[in-house]
C-alpha cells in the first residue's frame, strides 16, 4: 500500500503537464489517489483529491454513477478522519440518500458509510450499513477483499469480550489469505485484540498485537492516532 501511494503520487505528478485534467485516464488516476488516502486515513488528503475528482466525475460519468458516489463518500470519511464527525455524516447521508435513488447498492459506498458510524460510536447503525454492504458485495471472486475488509468493520463492532476475539480472530484469518503484508484492516484488528487483552490482565500478548499495528502506522501514516494508541498499549504491561 505504501508502494501504491508513491507510485499514484509519481503518475499524477508525471503525467500533470501531458494530460487534460478531465481526461478519464488522469481522472481514473486521481480516483485512485482518493481510495488510497482514504485507506490509509490521511483524511485532509483523502477529501482533497476526492473533491477535486468529483466535478470531473460527475461531468464523464454521471452524478450517480458509482465512481462518483464512492468519491463523495471518500470526502465524508475524510472528514471524519479529520475530526468532523458530525457534518461528515450529514455528507455520508446525502450520498447513501443519492445511492439509493438508483435502485443499486454499492458496497464501497456502504462500508464507508459504517465505518463512519462506528467512528460516531453510532454501532446498531453501523452494523446495519455494513450488514447491508456484505449482501451488496456478494460472493463473487472479485469481491473476497472487500468482503473481508467488512467483515473486519463487522467484527469490531462486536460487544461481548470472548465473541470480540473470536470474530476478530476469523476476520484476520480472512484477510491474511487475502493481502500479502499487513494492511489497515488487519491493524485495526490486532489494535483491538491488543485493547480487549490489556482490559483481561494479558498485556504481554497485548503487546505484540500492539506492536503489530504500530508497524502497519508507522509505514503509512506515522501521524494518525492509531499509531498512538498502538505505541501506548504496546509499552503498558
Amino acid at each position: 500500500l505504501a508502494d501504491a501511494v508513491a507510485n499514484n503520487e509519481r503518475a499524477l505528478t508525471g503525467l500533470a503537464d501531458h494530460l487534460d485534467p478531465e481526461a478519464i485516464d488522469y481522472v481514473n488516476i486521481r480516483n485512485l489517489r482518493a481510495l488510497l488516502m482514504v485507506s490509509v486515513r490521511r483524511g485532509r488528503a483523502a477529501i482533497e483529491a476526492a473533491e477535486r475528482g468529483q466535478a470531473a466525475n460527475t461531468k464523464l460519468l454521471g452524478a450517480t454513477h458509482p465512481q462518483t458516489l464512492v468519491n463523495r463518500a471518500v470526502a465524508a470519511l475524510g472528514h471524519g478522519y479529520d475530526g468532523r464527525t458530525e457534518p461528515a455524516r450529514r455528507q455520508m447521508a446525502a450520498v447513501v440518500d443519492d445511492m439509493r435513488t438508483t435502485g443499486t447498492a454499492v458496497p464501497a459506498v456502504l462500508l464507508m458509510a459504517g465505518r463512519l458510524s462506528a467512528l460516531a460510536g453510532a454501532r446498531a447503525e453501523a452494523a446495519r450499513q455494513l450488514d447491508e454492504a456484505a449482501a451488496a458485495a456478494g460472493t463473487a471472486p472479485a469481491a473476497a477483499r472487500l468482503v473481508a475488509q467488512i467483515s473486519m468493520e463487522r467484527a469490531l463492532l462486536v460487544q461481548s469480550a470472548d465473541a470480540a476475539v473470536a470474530a476478530i480472530d476469523a476476520a484476520l484469518a480472512g484477510l491474511d489469505t487475502l493481502y500479502p503484508v499487513p494492511t489497515p484492516w488487519q491493524a485495526d484488528g490486532h489494535l483491538a485484540l491488543a485493547r480487549l487483552l490489556h482490559a483481561n490482565g494479558r498485556g504481554h500478548d497485548a503487546e505484540t498485537h500492539a506492536q503489530t499495528a504500530a508497524e502497519v502506522w508507522r509505514t503509512l501514516n506515522p501521524e494518525s492516532r492509531w499509531l498512538a494508541e498502538a505505541e501506548r498499549l504496546a509499552r503498558r504491561q
